[in-house]
């Protein structure tokens, strides 16, 4: 299809266009998407046209050309999707101009298992999708780029090791991997870290001290769906801002009473689906903010008077699905706010007349 138009924002996606042919009269176009289409070919699309470009979205498409296509012309691109294209080989982007001005970079859903020097023209990048690909390990050079990117996805690929990071990242998601231990990393100290997801990896063993500094910025921590077996004191003891900790779907038994001790803004705790048995009465002290506690699926038999009493802003409690056999009288006296709470699968459980007592 030919095209002449002098919009600055053209989305083709999701049509069965085979060829996309443009003229001069669209050299002011900023933004094209071409997601989802039948073109096999990017030949039409000729670079000199595309100057002013900002944003190009070739995603989910079949194109035999991509490897060869002249990058090199696009020298206002700042958001680039290239997802679900069976990318394989990254050495293309060394045709891209140098000083690349391109911040927003998917290559999500591709077939890519080594990046090698593929980033380095990439200064102004701030967010990388290399999420669902066939990633083993990435080397130190790749990300000590001049980037400062903050934002990056590694989700679902085969790395083995808590990659060196060697930029101000903010958010870092690893989820779905083969970790086994996060104790091996070397890089700089991820000072401004808020969310890092290291969930459904096979992580047996956690220890902090080289990847984060005291009094770290982290704000949401998930370690579910790994193979923890217990938490110790100072685990955990690095994350005083954290609000968000899911430790669920693990193979936790054990945790120590000041694993927690730290975290006074903690707002939302999961611990569901796991083998503890008992908890000590002072573990949730500190807890003043807490609104979410999920401690259902576990082995639990007894709840201690005082282990609830400080949480002054607990909404929901879910213990359902343990062992419970006694709840002591006015465990739940002081939880003014408490809305939810569930019980349910606890077939021994028996109540007495004090055990909801001013609820």
């Amino acid at each position: 299809e030919e095209f002449s138009t002098n919009a600055e924002k053209i989305d083709l996606s999701f049509n069965k266009l085979e060829s996309v042919h443009l003229n001069k009269t669209m050299s002011k176009m900023i933004s094209l998407s071409l997601r989802h289409t039948n073109i096999s070919s990017l030949k039409s699309l000729k670079s000199q046209f595309l100057t002013n470009l900002v944003s190009l979205d070739l995603s989910e498409n079949s194109f035999q050309d991509i490897v060869t296509f002249n990058w090199s012309m696009l020298q206002n691109l700042t958001s680039l999707s290239l997802f679900s294209l069976n990318i394989s080989d990254l050495e293309f982007f060394s045709r891209c101009p140098d000083n690349s001005k391109i911040k927003f970079l998917n290559l999500s859903c591709n077939c890519i298992s080594s990046i090698g020097t593929a980033f380095t023209r990439f200064n102004s990048l701030k967010t990388l999708d290399l999420s669902n690909n066939k990633i083993e390990s990435i080397s130190d050079s790749v990300l000590r780029s001049r980037a400062l990117i903050d934002t990056f996805y590694l989700q679902n690929n085969k790395l083995n090791r808590f990659p060196n990071v060697y930029a101000p990242c903010l958010v870092i998601n690893l989820s779905n991997n083969l970790i086994r231990r996060i104790d091996t990393y070397s890089a700089e100290k991820l000072l401004f870290l808020v969310i890092l997801d290291l969930s459904r990896n096979q992580i047996d063993f956690i220890e902090f001290e080289n990847i984060f500094e005291p009094e770290s910025d982290l704000e949401e921590l998930y370690l579910n769906e790994n193979r923890l077996s217990e938490i110790r004191g100072n685990d955990l003891s690095f994350f005083s801002l954290l609000r968000i900790l899911n430790l669920s779907s693990n193979r936790i038994s054990w945790i120590d009473k000041n694993a927690f001790s730290n975290m006074d803004r903690l707002t939302f705790l999961e611990l569901t689906d796991n083998n503890i048995t008992n908890l000590d009465s002072s573990i949730f002290r500190n807890q003043l903010q807490l609104v979410w506690l999920n401690l259902s699926h576990n082995r639990i038999e007894l709840i201690n008077e005082e282990i609830f009493s400080s949480l002054y802003n607990l909404n929901t409690l879910d213990l359902s699905h343990n062992f419970l056999r006694l709840i002591e009288d006015y465990s739940f006296l002081l939880l003014n706010r408490l809305e939810t709470i569930s019980l349910s699968a606890n077939q021994a459980l028996v109540f007495s007349t004090n055990t909801f007592y001013d609820l």
